[in-house]
């Protein structure tokens, strides 16, 4: 008797760890309750925003009807005229998420698992992430305070894994560009998430800058948050000096590293740049574009506590010029800098 009970321990034991591990790793596995079915499937197959890019317009769009100022906008600001259908999840704009961070949830309401299905089903993986704005800065007033911004990141499910009805999907979801609202459409069912008409925005071509130019100001960027980065960890170490057996804590730079390479693979662009020959073996070749650009994203990554930069990082995602972008970091990093070393 004793014997069998210690076996069910150990089973139990496995059982719990196994569980724990599933969840961590999001492994995709067993679907949802038979009410859930109807959305959810075990496996999918997620190819991503290039062949989301490739993607027929969305046969819905052309039965709305839209005005022709609309499809005239997208010529101007986004892609072509391309204009995309696309399930929206909407946060605060304390949360905007940029080029190379990712986001992780854990999804339990109906119009969320919607939400995901739809993304993997119909749209390679690729959903919305909208932005409301509360004019009063206070998130617990009436929706006339609350303003949807124009531009919302376009997030790519990386891995997921369908649990139960009560835990829900685990999801991990990756920024991999942005997109303008050019219409929002009216709620038709209770459990329906939002859907909004968009169109792809990329960086414009810069016209006043030289590579070599904005190399410089990238440089510069990663220099700050260096200086940053030594200011803060100087601070903390006197703060420190008795906990020698504390592990050492992520860094400013750690961050910025982390975005910096993540904004790098994320970059779709197609920027792209070979420097050429130096005339002099001292001369350093400038950045290339994809390293300039990621730079121009990860500078606003670097707070262990984003939030709190949500007006610079809602400026960052608004500008469609990495000089902008790298200028707007410089002057903010350097105000920075003076209040670390003060």
């Amino acid at each position: 008797m004793v014997a069998s009970s210690s076996n069910l321990v150990v089973i139990c034991i496995i059982v719990l760890v196994s569980y724990t591990r599933s969840v961590q790793s999001f492994i995709h596995h067993i679907s949802f309750a038979s009410e859930y079915n109807s959305h959810t499937r075990g496996s999918t197959s997620i190819f991503g925003l290039s062949e989301w890019r490739d993607q027929a317009t969305d046969p819905n769009i052309l039965s709305l009807q839209l005005p022709t100022e609309i499809t005239d906008k997208t010529y101007e600001d986004g892609e072509g005229g391309v204009l995309r259908r696309l399930p929206v999840l909407m946060e605060p704009s304390r949360k905007v998420t940029l080029l190379g961070e990712t986001k992780f949830y854990q999804w339990t309401r109906v119009e969320d698992v919607i939400l995901f299905q739809q993304a993997v089903d119909n749209n390679e993986g690729i959903f919305g992430l909208g932005y409301v704005y509360q004019q009063d800065g206070n998130e617990e007033t009436d929706d006339d305070n609350e303003v949807l911004l124009t531009k919302i990141s376009l997030m790519q499910v990386e891995d997921y894994n369908i649990m139960s009805k009560e835990l829900g999907i685990f999801c991990s979801a990756s920024v991999v560009g942005r997109a303008s609202v050019l219409h929002m459409e009216k709620d038709t069912s209770e459990n329906n998430p939002q859907y909004v008409i968009c169109s792809e925005v990329f960086d414009r071509r810069e016209e006043k800058s030289d590579l070599a130019g904005v190399s410089l100001l990238a440089k510069r960027v990663v220099d700050l948050v260096e200086d940053i980065s030594n200011e803060e960890k100087l601070s903390a170490n006197n703060c420190d000096d008795d906990d020698d057996d504390e592990e050492e804590a992520e860094t400013r730079l750690d961050r910025f590293n982390t975005v910096y390479n993540a904004a790098l693979s994320a970059d779709s662009q197609g920027y792209h740049h070979v420097p050429k020959s130096s005339k002099t073996s001292h001369s350093t070749p400038p950045l290339s574009w994809n390293q300039i650009n990621a730079i121009s994203w990860a500078a606003f990554a670097t707070s262990d506590d984003l939030e709190i930069d949500e007006a610079y990082r809602l400026q960052a995602m608004n500008y469609e010029l990495v000089s902008n972008r790298l200028q707007l970091a410089m002057y903010w990093l350097s105000d920075v800098l003076v209040e670390a070393a003060a």
